[in-house]
C-alpha cells in the first residue's frame, strides 16, 4: 500500500512538473518579443494585424489625424522636402530613428516611435528607454493622442529631471558673438542659445549654460578644411558649455563683442525646446558652413515648439548668423537686446579716461614692471595712480588671453606686484562705460546685394549689373557691422556695352569668390597685423580692343591706423599676386607691390574712400599694373545705397579711366 501511494505521488509530481513545463513552453506574445529586441518595424506590423493591441489603436488614431503630415512632427524629426517630392531628415545619426526607414519615411517613423514607447530597451549608445530618450516626441504624442497610462505606463525619466533641475530654466537667449575673420568657421559671426537660469541677472548670467552647435573639426585648415566644410565632410553636434567659458573665448581670447537677444517665448516653449535639445545631444548632422551651420540648426531647435513660424524655411540657399537674428526679430520673438563689449573695447574706453602722459606711464608699467616707475607714480594723486595701475593690469591680462594663455588662479610675479601696489591705494576701481553701437547687428543692411548702374570707359558707355551672395564691404552702410573688416563672398560684376562692335555685348568685369580685408588698427600697445586676401577673376586688357579674363589670387600683410577721432581708417599693405590668363606672356603673372588707402565715415550716411595699389611684374610678364580709385557711398535707406566710383587703371596696354554710378539693393 505504501508503495502504491509512493507511485501515486510520484506520478502526481510528474504531472505537476509537466504542467509547469508546458506552461513555460507556451509561445510568448510575438509583439512583446519584437519590443524586447528593439525591432519596432516588426512590432508595428504585428500590432496592426491584431486590433486588440493598444499600440494598434494608437497607430489607427494617428492615421486618422494624419499626424505624420503634422508640421510639429516634421519639426521634431527635422524632415525637409526633397527635390523628388518625398521627405528626408537632416539628422544623420541612425540612433535618432526608431525605424530602419525613419530618415526618409515620416509615417513609418511615427508608428515605430509609438511602438518604442512600450519598450524599456535602452536606445544606444545611451541607457535611456525610448520614452526618456525621445522625450519631446513622447510629450507631444502623449498630449495629442491622449495616452491611456494604464495601458501605456509612463516611465520615470530621472536623468532628464536632474538635467532640467540643474538649469532651472525660465527663458532662452540667443547669443551672437560678432564676426571673427581669423577663424573660417566664424568669419560671419556665430549664434548659440543661452539657458536663462531662474533668478539670474546680468552679474550672475555667466553661471548659466549655452547650447551650441558646431563642427567637430579634424583638420587644421587649408584646402582640405574648405572642401570638407563646403561638402558636409565634418560632423556637426549639439553640446552644452558653461557660459563663462564661452564669454572668455569670445570676449577675451578672440576680442569679439557679444550681443544677447532675449527671446519672448512662454515657459512651455522653453521646456519643450530643452526636451528637444536633450534628444539632439546624442546624435549628429553633416555640417555645412553655408547651409546646415550653427545658425540654421539653432532655428531648427527652436522650431520644435515654434513650428508654425517655419523659421528655417526662410533660407533656401545659405544661412548667415545676422540673417537669423533678423528673422527672429521680424517674427516678434525678441524681447530685448543687450550688448557686452570685448576686452579690446573696454581697454579703448579706459584709455579715454587717461591723459596722454598717463597712458604712456601705464604702458611703461605694463612693460617694465611697477617697481621701475615707482617715483613717477608717487608724484600723482591716489586716484590717478589707481587708474594707471588698472590700465596696466588690463594690458597684462589682455596680452595673456590674446596669446591663448589660461587665466588660472595662479598669478605671475608681475601680476602680483601690480595687485599689491593697487590694493595699497585703497581706492575703488570703476569699470569704464562702453556705449553700445547705435545699430545692432540685426538692424544693419541685409547681406545679399544686387546692383544696377551706368558707367563709361574707353570702350564707351555701359550698363553695370552686379550681384553679391554676402556679406559687407567698406562702402556698404556701416550700421550693424564691424568697422575693422570687410568680407565679400561670391561677388559678380558684368558690363553690357552697346556701342563699339569690338566690345559690344556682355563682358565680365570681376568675379570674387572671396574678398576679405582685415584691418585691425595698431598703436603703441595693440601690435595688430592687418591683411587682405582676394581670389577670383578680373578683366585685363592686352591691347586697346582685346579683353581677357585673369584668374588670380592676391593679398598680403600690412598695418592700419585709426585717425581723426576714429572716423578715418588708413592702411598700407605689401601685396603679391599670382594669376593665369592668355593676356600674359607664358600665360601667367607674378607681381608684388604696395597697396594703401583712406576710408572715412563723414557721417552716418556718407562714406568716401581713396585706395591705390601697384604691382610690378617679376617674372616673364614685366608690365606693371596699378589702380587708383576714388569712391563715395550715400545711404538712401536701410537697404538702398548709391555708389559713385572714379577709377584710373594701369593695364597691360596703358592707362585707362572709368566712371561708374551704381544703386545697390540689399536683400
Amino acid at each position: 500500500m505504501i508503495v502504491k501511494y509512493r507511485v501515486f505521488f510520484f506520478i502526481l509530481a510528474l504531472c505537476i512538473a509537466a504542467g509547469t513545463r508546458a506552461q513555460i513552453l507556451v509561445p510568448e506574445n510575438p509583439l512583446t518579443g519584437h519590443l524586447a529586441s528593439g525591432d519596432y518595424d516588426r512590432a508595428v506590423e504585428t500590432a496592426q494585424n491584431n486590433p486588440d493591441e493598444y499600440l494598434a489603436s494608437l497607430i489607427a488614431k494617428s492615421e486618422r489625424l494624419k499626424l505624420h503630415n503634422d508640421p510639429r512632427w516634421h519639426a521634431l524629426l527635422h524632415y525637409k522636402k526633397t527635390l523628388w517630392g518625398g521627405y528626408s531628415s537632416q539628422v544623420d545619426g541612425k540612433n535618432f530613428f526608431t525605424s530602419a526607414q525613419g530618415k526618409s519615411d515620416p509615417e513609418q517613423e511615427l508608428k515605430t516611435t509609438l511602438a518604442s514607447f512600450f519598450s524599456q530597451r535602452p536606445v544606444p549608445p545611451t541607457r535611456h528607454s525610448p520614452q526618456c530618450r525621445f522625450l519631446a516626441r513622447y510629450y507631444w504624442l502623449k498630449k495629442t493622442l491622449e495616452f491611456d497610462t494604464g495601458r501605456l505606463p509612463e516611465q520615470q525619466c530621472n536623468n532628464f529631471k536632474v538635467f532640467y533641475d540643474a538649469f532651472q530654466p525660465d527663458g532662452l537667449t540667443v547669443i551672437f558673438p560678432s564676426a571673427h575673420p581669423n577663424s573660417p568657421s566664424s568669419m560671419f559671426g556665430h549664434t548659440s542659445l543661452l539657458i536663462n537660469g531662474k533668478g539670474r541677472n546680468k552679474a550672475t548670467r555667466m553661471l548659466d549654460f549655452t547650447i551650441n552647435y558646431a563642427a567637430q573639426v579634424d583638420t587644421s585648415g587649408g584646402v582640405l578644411y574648405a572642401i570638407k566644410g563646403l561638402t558636409g565632410g565634418f560632423v556637426g553636434q549639439f553640446y552644452l558649455t558653461p557660459y563663462h567659458m564661452k564669454l572668455r573665448e569670445y570676449a577675451q581670447m578672440e576680442n569679439r563683442d557679444i550681443w544677447e537677444y532675449q527671446l519672448d517665448i512662454p515657459q512651455e516653449t522653453v521646456d519643450f525646446v530643452l526636451m528637444h535639445a536633450w534628444e539632439l545631444l546624442g546624435t549628429y548632422f553633416d555640417y555645412y558652413f553655408f547651409t546646415e551651420n550653427c545658425s540654421y540648426h539653432l532655428l531648427t531647435l527652436l522650431e520644435a515648439d515654434l513650428y508654425g513660424q517655419e523659421l528655417s524655411s526662410e533660407f533656401p540657399t545659405w544661412v548667415l548668423p545676422t540673417d537669423t537674428l533678423r528673422v527672429l526679430d521680424d517674427r516678434g520673438l525678441v524681447k530685448w537686446i543687450d550688448y557686452y563689449p570685448s576686452n579690446y573695447r573696454r581697454i579703448i574706453a579706459r584709455r579715454k579716461t587717461l591723459s596722454e602722459t598717463e597712458n604712456r606711464l601705464a604702458l611703461a608699467v605694463y612693460k617694465e614692471g611697477v617697481e621701475s616707475h615707482g617715483d613717477a607714480l608717487a608724484d600723482l594723486k591716489l586716484e590717478r595712480r589707481a587708474v594707471i595701475l588698472d590700465m596696466a593690469y588690463d594690458y597684462l591680462r589682455y596680452q595673456k588671453t590674446s596669446e591663448g594663455e589660461k587665466l588660472s588662479p595662479d598669478l605671475s610675479d608681475q601680476e602680483q606686484g601690480l595687485l599689491m601696489q593697487r590694493s595699497r591705494l585703497k581706492v575703488a576701481s570703476h569699470e569704464p562705460r562702453v556705449p553700445a553701437p547705435e545699430v545692432s547687428p540685426d538692424r544693419g543692411h541685409d547681406t545679399a546685394r544686387a546692383s544696377f548702374g551706368l558707367g563709361y570707359d574707353k570702350n564707351g558707355s555701359f550698363v553695370n549689373l552686379g550681384w553679391r551672395a554676402a556679406y559687407h564691404d567698406w562702402m556698404d552702410p556701416a550700421g550693424g557691422y564691424a568697422n575693422n573688416f570687410a568680407l565679400e563672398f561670391g561677388r559678380l560684376d558684368l558690363r553690357y556695352y552697346g556701342s563699339k562692335k569690338s566690345s559690344k555685348g556682355i563682358k565680365l568685369d570681376r568675379f570674387y569668390l572671396i574678398n576679405l580685408d582685415h584691418f585691425e588698427p595698431a598703436d603703441r600697445f595693440f601690435r595688430n597685423i592687418s591683411w587682405s586676401v582676394k581670389t577670383g577673376a578680373e578683366a585685363v586688357f592686352r591691347d586697346a580692343n582685346k579683353r581677357d579674363v585673369s584668374f588670380m589670387l592676391r593679398g598680403g600683410p600690412g598695418l592700419s591706423y585709426r585717425l581723426a577721432n576714429k572716423k578715418l581708417l588708413a592702411y598700407g599693405l605689401i601685396n603679391a599676386e599670382i594669376a593665369y590668363s592668355g593676356a600674359y606672356k607664358a600665360d601667367y603673372y607674378l607681381g608684388v607691390g604696395p597697396a594703401g588707402g583712406l576710408i572715412a565715415n563723414l557721417n552716418n550716411n556718407w562714406k568716401v574712400s581713396l585706395t591705390a595699389h601697384y604691382l610690378t611684374g617679376i617674372a616673364d610678364e614685366k608690365r606693371d599694373r596699378a589702380s587708383l580709385v576714388f569712391g563715395q557711398s550715400v545711404t538712401l535707406a536701410k537697404d538702398i545705397a548709391l555708389n559713385l566710383d572714379f577709377n584710373r587703371k594701369l593695364q597691360l596696354d596703358g592707362w585707362i579711366t572709368e566712371a561708374v554710378a551704381n544703386v545697390n539693393f540689399y536683400f
